[in-house]
């Protein structure tokens, strides 16, 4: 089971997390499109008027792994349970590629 963040404008409320329960072969970018549209649910399901992410902008995603300020981005084909120490005591975030600071600023918020 991965838990994974929410660095991007959701439309819902701050710390937002899925939860997946993931094999060892699946990547981080099955766990990036999967996180986007089951973020997209929610946020159509509660009518938060959040913005929704089309399949097209899936690619704008990543998966980055932070520990304390260390943000380490993962490929498209990693898996993310082969991560290792020290970053398995992290937290996984999805983020737009363009926004480079915010798993960071994520990361700061909620490990207070």
């Amino acid at each position: 089971v991965l838990r994974v963040y929410a660095a991007y404008e959701t439309g819902l409320s701050k710390g937002t997390s899925v939860k997946l329960h993931v094999t060892p072969r699946t990547t981080s970018r099955e766990v990036i499109n999967l996180v986007v549209q089951q973020l997209n649910k929610s946020v159509l399901m509660k009518g938060c008027g959040g913005p929704i992410y089309m399949d097209e902008q899936l690619n704008d995603f990543c998966i980055v792994a932070v520990l304390g300020s260390r943000e380490r981005v993962l490929r498209d084909n990693f898996q993310p349970l082969q991560l290792q120490n020290p970053w398995t005591k992290g937290r996984l975030y999805i983020r737009l590629k363009n926004n480079l600071l915010a798993a960071l600023e994520q990361g700061h918020v909620t490990s207070v």
